[in-house]
């Protein structure tokens, strides 16, 4: 799991995976947790924190 310890390092953990998201798919799952719950990430979304894992 990956979270800033604070919102701007949050905000820099979304970002860097926005604009690596297509490189970073092609070998990992990344998920994002928002709204109580894990789901897929997308772009744009104000996460609280990260999951990345490596695709099987």
């Amino acid at each position: 799991m990956i979270t800033g310890s604070t919102a701007s390092g949050t905000r820099w953990y979304r970002l860097t995976i926005s604009n690596n998201y297509e490189m970073i798919s092609r070998e990992y799952n990344a998920w994002g947790y928002w709204g109580g719950g894990w789901c897929p990430f997308e772009k744009n979304v104000n996460y609280a924190a990260f999951l990345v894992s490596k695709l099987l």
